[in-house]
């Protein structure tokens, strides 16, 4: 019950309004606003409506794709792809993490194969679109930004 852990209605029913389709969430404002929480709730309602759903902390998935990265096999292009073929997928604190040319790369692959799969992207973030950018790669600055803001209805919560 997420009123029984403190959430704020006025905040779930914002995201709770949202709508399987192509276009995604972009869900950003300062800590302990319970954006994850709350996207964890949205999860789960399409979880039970049949959808299959993924969740990664930014920081955490660009670890695992230096990781992937550095054995030289396929198993990164495997990771991707079954990312970009998930119903919903949640990045979580986007931004975090230390940015590596091969981690936005990879970003980049994932959120443009998301956006031509027309599957939604959930993204939570406690910064802006401009302090997300200052942590890219200069090369993939641009597309990862645009491709964000043309597939995602931002909801802030300050």
């Amino acid at each position: 019950d997420p009123k029984a852990q403190g959430y704020h209605q006025s905040r779930l029913d914002r995201i709770m309004a949202w709508k399987y389709g192509e276009t995604g969430l972009l869900v950003r404002g300062p800590t302990h606003r319970c954006k994850t929480r709350l996207c964890y709730q949205l999860l789960y309602r399409e979880h039970l409506a049949g959808r299959k759903v993924a969740a990664h902390m930014h920081s955490d998935l660009r670890r695992s794709i230096s990781a992937l990265a550095s054995t030289g096999s396929s198993d990164l292009a495997k990771f991707i792809i079954r990312l970009v073929k998930v119903d919903i997928l949640l990045i979580d604190d986007l931004g975090n993490g230390k940015p590596t040319p091969t981690a936005d790369e990879s970003l980049f692959a994932l959120i443009d194969g998301r956006n031509r799969e027309c599957l939604p992207t959930i993204f939570t973030m406690n910064g802006t679109l401009d302090t997300l950018a200052a942590n890219i790669t200069l090369e993939y600055r641009d597309p990862i930004i645009s491709r964000i803001q043309l597939k995602t209805t931002e909801v802030v919560f300050s």
